[in-house]
């Protein structure tokens, strides 16, 4: 069983999955993600658990960053090197953040994605309203959404 986000669990949801995790009998796998703020609010959690196994994963270093976004971008040509930096720059190496704020860039039209190549619409691109976090790019793109959409979702 997969578990995305599990920092956002409630107590009693993290405490259920220790027991679960406990119980022998079950042949079980969880395969659990996590931002750190779980193990700030619960420094120890999962660690008693006899097949535990913890990976802390480190942000993308600079020639990771440039290969991630000249992927995100590569239909867009050489064309964007601003763009390409915020990028960089704001995602700080969270390969999530930089997916989520293309896909931003394109439902606000700053990237034209319905021709090849991509083109970009450099005067639409005011890089102080860039949210500065993932949550903050996550919730402008469901804000963008049509009233109908956001119902749905």
């Amino acid at each position: 069983m997969l578990l995305d986000d599990l920092h956002w669990a409630d107590d009693a949801s993290l405490d259920w999955l220790q027991s679960l995790q406990l119980d022998r009998t079950l042949p079980l796998t969880l395969v659990m993600a996590a931002r750190p703020e779980l193990l700030e609010r619960r420094p120890d959690w999962g660690q008693a658990l006899p097949a535990h196994r913890r990976f802390d994963l480190t942000p993308l270093d600079t020639t990771q960053r440039r290969a991630m976004t000249g992927a995100l971008l590569q239909r867009l040509g050489d064309a964007a090197p601003l763009l390409h930096e915020l990028i960089e720059r704001q995602a700080e190496g969270n390969p999530f953040y930089a997916e989520e704020l293309v896909k931003m860039l394109i439902d606000e039209g700053v990237i034209d994605s319905q021709s090849e190549p991509w083109q970009l619409r450099a005067e639409r691109l005011d890089p102080a309203r860039v949210p500065s976090t993932l949550t903050g790019v996550l919730q402008a793109r469901l804000g963008a959404l049509a009233a109908s959409e956001r119902r749905a979702l």
